[in-house]
């Protein structure tokens, strides 16, 4: 079956990114169900993972969420309005930075940086991961702080659930929670992302902060939960070549047999890497058709020659229902998080909502 464009050929050939706002609502519904009793506070950063935040955010709060996690400060002025008034709390940070607000709320990583901070906060504590937090030690010789209102630490195994990491980390999570329990009297503790909450294992949090599986890909190997987004491609041009010859920057493919090539309207600029020559798949009518010469900034030549009638205005499925994110990344030597947020703003976004 043929994949025809929604509009006529030409008419806006830019790759397309399609948003199901019913499968971001059903992931919530299914990560909520695994603590029924623990809130749940989504992690928004990189535009809901390349989603689009100011679409995803009103979703996730009518589906119950308490507040959102993410990178920058800047990043949740610009989306607060759809957050229906919840707290957004903001993971980089630097001293002395200010502008924040009751909605929008600092976590520290340093005992300095909270002792001169005043206003509701949260704090990061290290507990294994070794790459941004406040030492346990540190931290608990500090008297009362209530003006902090949660504090996180992080997993670095948390998509392998074979790992002996995560045992010594849930261990330190529960030390973490004894010992700060009267430095911060007020804050709710968290330790899971969606690798720790399908791992299980954690019923002492307080609340749980998934990402990735909101979106539908996979969390190491964990998952994947609905697919959520497909990225694809138009058709723009249709042709054959012979034996010998070669195609796109450096010939770096050469055809073995007289062979019809599809050049569509996507490159490295729209999100899949250069690394998957020779190892890349797109998908025209059905067939997963392999990647022929070099990806280009704007464009990406694959064989179709098994694919039956292929022409002008076609769309090929980059990833999606059909080829997963997690696969085409695996085929990249990636992770589906590296291909989700690679998704540039030139890039149409759809957003449908089946149920």
């Amino acid at each position: 079956m043929r994949t025809r464009s929604a509009t006529l050929p030409g008419t806006d050939p830019r790759p397309r990114l399609t948003v199901d706002l019913g499968a971001v609502r059903r992931n919530m519904a299914a990560l909520r169900a695994l603590r029924p009793s623990v809130p749940v506070m989504p992690v928004v950063k990189a535009n809901c993972y390349g989603l689009g935040s100011a679409r995803i955010v009103p979703v996730l709060a009518e589906a119950g969420a308490s507040g959102f996690f993410i990178s920058y400060k800047e990043e949740a002025e610009r989306i607060a309005e759809y957050a229906d008034g919840l707290p957004f709390y903001v993971l980089n940070t630097l001293p002395g930075a200010d502008g924040y607000t009751d909605q929008i709320r600092p976590v520290h990583h340093s005992v300095e940086e909270l002792l001169a901070f005043k206003g509701p906060c949260g704090m990061q504590v290290e507990g294994g991961m070794n790459r941004i937090g406040a030492q346990l030690d540190d931290v608990s010789r500090l008297p009362p702080q209530t003006q902090v209102d949660l504090v996180i630490l992080h997993m670095s195994h948390a998509g392998e659930p074979a790992a002996e990491a995560n045992d010594d980390q849930r261990t330190a999570f529960s030390d973490a929670k004894v010992a700060l329990r009267e430095v911060f009297p007020n804050a709710a503790f968290g330790h899971s992302a969606t690798g720790g909450a399908l791992q299980g294992g954690h019923p002492e949090e307080d609340f749980i902060r998934p990402g990735i599986g909101l979106y539908g890909a996979k969390a190491g190997q964990l998952g994947p939960m609905d697919c959520a987004a497909t990225l694809e491609a138009a058709v723009l041009s249709v042709f054959e070549v012979k034996p010998g010859e070669k195609v796109g920057y450096s010939h770096r493919f050469t055809a073995q047999r007289p062979t019809r090539l599809a050049t569509l309207g996507i490159g490295y600029a729209d999100g899949p890497p250069r690394s998957l020559l020779h190892r890349g798949k797109a998908l025209l009518n059905g067939v997963r058709c392999p990647y022929a010469g070099a990806v280009s900034m704007d464009l990406l030549t694959v064989d179709v020659t098994d694919a039956g009638e292929i022409a002008r205005g076609d769309w090929a499925e980059i990833f999606g229902p059909n080829l997963p994110v997690d696969e085409l990344a695996e085929m990249a030597g990636t992770i589906g998080y590296e291909l989700l947020t690679a998704v540039r703003g030139r890039t149409q976004r759809v957003y449908v909502d089946e149920g």
